[in-house]
């Protein structure tokens, strides 16, 4: 049963940046030194990655994420959502009661209560409010998203050090973490001394 149990915690995340080919996981008991490795082929072929180096540069990777997510919620001022979801509300009125008045805008000029010239200009200072209403609104409802997110992403990463760092957690669960917070691992290599690795959230 232990042989088909998954060894491999990164297994399908890391590629080929050149050929986007899955590395292979080469470990186990008899393997002294688990690696990457690249399946040989005439078009494209690296050498492979001791699986701690790799390891080691994911989680140098992974704490400059952690890093960039921090000052950027730092620079962010902090949103209450009750907060904007009431301007969200004295807006959307503020945009009902603009549009009313563009309503009966129009019937005045139907009923040829104001000139055609008063009409055009009225006309285009209400159009540029509902533009500007609008605009606020979805800029608002934009606001509360983004902040969770970034608050989300900054949870998984720490939780994803935690789990690199447990070897009591198992292979698999580890994995299956790895494919919601990461879309890919890509390895790159310009001579055989070091390698690259760019790493791609989800």
């Amino acid at each position: 049963r232990d042989a088909f149990k998954l060894k491999n915690p990164l297994a399908s995340l890391v590629q080929c940046s050149k050929c986007g080919r899955t590395l292979r996981y080469k470990g186990g008991e008899k393997v002294k030194t688990p690696r990457f490795v690249h399946a040989y082929n005439y078009e494209c072929f690296i050498k492979s990655v001791k699986a701690t180096d790799l390891v080691d540069a994911l989680i140098h990777a992974l704490k400059l994420y952690i890093e960039d997510f921090e000052l950027t919620l730092d620079n962010k001022p902090m949103v209450n959502r009750d907060s904007i979801t009431m301007q969200i509300q004295e807006l959307q009125n503020e945009l009902k009661r603009t549009e009313q008045r563009k309503t009966k805008l129009f019937d005045g000029w139907e009923e040829g209560k104001i000139t055609d010239n008063e009409f055009v200009e009225r006309k285009t200072i209400l159009a540029a409010k509902i533009e500007n209403i609008t605009a606020n609104i979805s800029e608002l409802e934009s606001t509360i998203p983004e902040q969770e997110i970034l608050t989300e992403k900054l949870t998984s990463l720490h939780q994803a050090l935690d789990i690199i760092y447990d070897d009591g957690i198992d292979a698999t669960y580890k994995n299956d973490f790895f494919k919601q917070l990461l879309n890919k691992i890509e390895v790159s290599r310009e001579n055989d001394i070091e390698f690259i690795l760019d790493v791609f959230l989800n």
